[in-house]
């Protein structure tokens, strides 16, 4: 079976890795991991910090929920990254 790994970032995630903070130790942790025991991990952050210069607008302004462009990226890229789709026009 096919196993992937879904990282999402919160925007404190965001902010410190466009500050030039490297990946939160989790990430790092789960990329040796799925090396080692053959997953795939999807870690969003990278990507979603390079889709949007505004990364406010990936989450609900009344809380830490995405909102529908956040959705909408993390979809595109976990589908890109399953799949090999092309994120939407």
């Amino acid at each position: 079976k096919r196993l992937a790994v879904v990282v999402i970032p919160s925007l404190v995630d965001l902010i410190a890795y466009g500050r030039g903070q490297s990946l939160p130790r989790l990430s790092r942790r789960l990329a040796r991991l799925a090396a080692r025991e053959g997953f795939q991990l999807i870690d969003l952050l990278p990507t979603m910090a390079t889709r949007s210069p505004d990364w406010q607008t990936y989450f609900l302004p009344c809380d830490y929920h995405w909102s529908r462009l956040g959705n909408r990226v993390a979809a595109e890229i976990v589908g890109e990254a399953l799949y090999g789709l092309s994120p939407a026009p």
